[in-house]
C-alpha cells in the first residue's frame, strides 16, 4: 500500500507550519509546500528510484488515476470560499502516447468540452518548461456556484509533463479577484517542482 513520504525541508520557530517537501520517487516528482499552506492530501510511494520497476509503476498509476499524489491549499478545510490550491496527479497514456505536453492539454480540453461553466481561455495550450522539463501549459477562467456565496469567477492553470509510461498533471486554481489568495503564491509553489529520473 502506498504510504506518505514526508521530508521536512526546514523548521520555523513559533506556531507556523514548516515548509515541507512531498516526494514520489516512483513517479519522479517532488514539490515544496510553503509555510502556512495546508496539505489536503499527500501520498507517495516511499521507494527509492533504484527500486522503481514497470510492474510497481503500472500498479501505482492505476491507484492514482483518481487520487492526486499531493493536494495543497492555502486555507484549512472546511473553508466557505475558494481556497487557492495546487494539485499534482498522474495520468496514463492510452490514446495520447507520444504527445508532448501541449498536445496532452489540447486532448484534455477536447475531452472536457462543456464541463466548465462560462469557460474561456486566458492562455491557450502552449509549450513551456517546468522543473527543467518540457511541459504543456494553459490558463483559463470559469465560474463555480458556491452554496453560501453564489457564483465565483475562477482562474485555473494546468501543466502537463510527459514521462515514459505516464504523464504528470499539475492543476492550480484561485479566485479571479484573488480575494482569498494570490496567483503569485501558486507560481512560487510551481517553481519548486522538481523531477527525478
Amino acid at each position: 500500500m502506498m504510504r506518505i513520504l514526508l521530508i521536512i525541508a526546514g523548521l520555523i520557530a513559533g506556531s507556523a507550519q514548516a515548509a515541507e517537501t512531498y516526494q514520489s520517487a516512483l513517479f519522479g516528482v517532488q514539490v515544496t509546500k510553503p509555510d502556512a499552506w495546508e496539505v489536503l492530501n499527500g501520498t507517495s510511494d516511499g521507494v527509492t528510484v533504484l527500486e522503481r520497476d514497470k510492474v510497481r509503476l503500472a500498479q501505482a498509476i492505476k491507484l492514482h488515476l483518481k487520487s492526486p499524489l499531493v493536494e495543497l491549499a492555502k486555507h484549512r478545510e472546511p473553508f466557505n470560499d475558494v481556497s487557492p490550491s495546487v494539485e499534482i496527479g498522474i495520468g496514463e497514456f492510452s490514446d495520447v502516447k507520444g504527445f508532448e505536453g501541449e498536445g496532452l492539454l489540447v486532448k484534455y480540453f477536447e475531452a472536457l468540452k462543456g464541463a466548465f461553466t462560462e469557460f474561456a481561455f486566458e492562455q491557450v495550450p502552449l509549450t513551456t518548461t517546468i522543473g527543467g522539463r518540457k511541459a504543456g501549459y494553459a490558463r483559463f477562467r470559469h465560474v463555480v456556484d458556491l452554496a453560501k456565496i453564489g457564483k465565483v469567477n475562477i482562474v485555473s492553470e494546468m501543466w502537463a509533463i510527459p514521462r515514459d509510461d505516464f504523464y504528470i498533471m499539475i492543476a492550480a486554481s484561485t479566485r479571479g479577484d484573488e480575494k482569498t489568495g494570490k496567483r503569485a503564491e501558486i507560481e512560487r509553489i510551481v517553481q519548486t517542482v522538481r523531477f527525478v529520473d
